[in-house]
């Protein structure tokens, strides 16, 4: 898949990106954060599609429940202790 054609379906599937995101809760990120690791391991992947065996909304949202179920593991064991730990520049300025 070329790089102009990654990029047009990519624009297409982001309404379907941003639900995604926006429904699961990660501890230390945003949805915008999580829809950003999506759309990079979606990129790194993408010569891996084959509209012989799929849509790219097919593949783009499979792949995409995947990275996020990481996410989420992720977040819950000591390799991303950083971001549970993580402070909120907010609470910072309050104290």
């Amino acid at each position: 898949m070329s790089t102009t054609d990654f990029l047009e379906n990519l624009k297409k599937f982001e309404p379907t990106l941003k639900i995604k995101s926006k429904m699961c809760k990660i501890t230390g990120q945003e949805w915008e954060d999580t829809a950003q690791e999506v759309r990079r391991r979606l990129w790194e992947k993408k010569d891996q599609f084959d509209p012989q065996k799929a849509s790219f909304n097919t593949w783009a949202s499979h792949l995409a429940d995947n990275c996020i179920k990481n996410l989420i593991r992720d977040s819950k064991t000591k390799k991303a202790s950083y971001l549970n730990n993580a402070l909120d520049i907010d609470e910072l300025e309050n104290e």
